[in-house]
């Protein structure tokens, strides 16, 4: 469970996690009366959306058309301050991708954007969390490619590895979930890792 650097820490015991570091972002308006606290998580699959109320402000995220990814090589040890490109403050990337979400929410248009957060999130090419066994790598297991969900995966994943560390079997079947699924493959191979960037531009949820 060891985030967007599981890849670096693998390589070297031949082993390895199918998934690349995909940027995520999101951002954070001014206080507004039209976001008090109890509004709802929304997701807007149509536009590439997800909102909900952050004290007072509205929280969003947005998907991009193309989605950027790192090479693990190339992370820093700390990424305070690491970007994907050069659009540190996420205005283009905002530009990009907001018209379909303003036509569902015309407040947007009302408030300044206060705050911007990026950084990566583990993508898999299906979509599909990396868990269990590590390939080629006897007594290490992997929580990992959790694809954007990894609070909401957290209980029932740490449940599984647990009982796998244990010698047991989950109560959750990871048949689907596999880390070895997709046979022989290089975590450091830009095709690969363009795939990975695919599965979060083209996913629906939140």
């Amino acid at each position: 469970a060891s985030g967007p650097w599981i890849n670096n820490l693998l390589a070297p015991h031949d082993s390895g996690v199918p998934m690349a570091p995909v940027c995520s972002h999101y951002w954070i308006t001014a206080n507004h009366e039209a976001y008090p606290a109890n509004c709802p998580v929304t997701i807007l699959p149509d536009a590439n959306a997800y909102a909900r109320p952050e004290v007072g402000s509205l929280l969003f995220g947005l998907r991009d058309k193309e989605s950027k990814w790192a090479n693990p090589k190339d992370l820093p040890d700390n990424l305070q301050g690491f970007a994907f490109d050069e659009d540190h403050d996420g205005w283009a990337a905002l530009e990009e991708a907001v018209e379909p979400f303003m036509e569902r929410c015309p407040s947007l248009a009302e408030v300044e954007i206060h705050h911007y957060i990026s950084g990566p999130s583990g993508y898999t090419p299906d979509g599909k969390y990396a868990l269990g066994a590590a390939p080629n790598l006897d007594g290490a297991f992997v929580v990992s490619g959790c694809c954007g969900a990894g609070v909401s995966i957290s209980g029932g994943a740490g449940s599984a590895i647990a009982q796998l560390v244990m010698g047991h079997e989950p109560q959750i079947d990871l048949s689907a979930f596999a880390p070895n699924r997709f046979g022989a493959f290089d975590p450091f191979d830009e095709d690969f890792l363009a795939s990975c960037a695919r599965s979060r531009s083209q996913k629906k949820a939140g």
